[in-house]
């Protein structure tokens, strides 16, 4: 856990060093949230600061995850920095940008680390002596992720925005499986994370998502 936090700790250090000195833009902040996440009862909610007279950004983003059915139940909390570069702006009066005020290309890092717990029924695997067809696990997942990103971000109007991104990195889980006392988890079918968008993958993977925000 201690190596894991200083992963987390270093990683936004690194992201935030080179501008440690920016200036943050008070009247110039986006509330966004992901549309795509409400889907996988995943509710994440995001702030951008503009600095640097909006050549740059800072966004943080935490993220609550929830859901209790009749098959499983879970809780979690995801918290991500973003450092955003904007390197090029197409403005509507300068440019034929159709419906959209700005068109914004931007480049990026971030850092995220997800606290999750899940419970679910897992079935019996017929190679152990259980007696028992199905029992109660509980899977906990520990993550962090870093990655860079590059992306697009739309201003309908004045206030509306409407961002896509994309890009990968490098995530570190750690899974710890527990099943009720007296069974053997070897002899049920737990939950894999064999997806590269699954919460408890470890590897190199790819980052996708979508937001829509209002600027304050």
């Amino acid at each position: 856990m201690k190596r894991v936090l200083k992963y987390v700790l270093i990683m936004m250090g690194l992201i935030m060093a080179p501008h440690a000195n920016a200036q943050i833009a008070d009247n110039n902040k986006t509330l966004k949230i992901s549309p795509i996440q409400f889907g996988k009862s995943y509710f994440e909610l995001s702030m951008e600061f503009d600095m640097n007279g909006g050549k740059s950004s800072l966004q943080i983003s935490p993220m609550a995850l929830l859901k209790k059915d009749n098959f499983e139940e879970f809780t979690g909390i995801q918290a991500e920095i973003q450092y955003r570069s904007y390197l090029l702006r197409l403005d509507r009066e300068e440019t034929d940008t159709w419906m959209f005020s700005d068109i914004d290309m931007f480049a990026g890092a971030y850092a995220l680390g997800l606290i999750f717990s899940r419970d679910y029924k897992a079935w019996y695997n017929g190679f152990g002596p259980e007696p028992i067809i199905e029992a109660d696990v509980t899977q906990d997942i520990l993550a962090i992720e870093s990655g860079v990103v590059i992306g697009v971000k739309f201003t309908l109007g004045k206030r509306v925005t409407l961002g896509f991104l994309a890009g990968g990195g490098v995530r570190y889980s750690d899974i710890q499986d527990s099943i009720e006392a007296g069974l053997n988890i070897d002899d049920y079918y737990v939950r894999d994370n064999d997806s590269v968008f699954d919460l408890g993958y470890f590897g190199v993977k790819p980052r996708l998502n979508l937001q829509l925000g209002i600027t304050l």
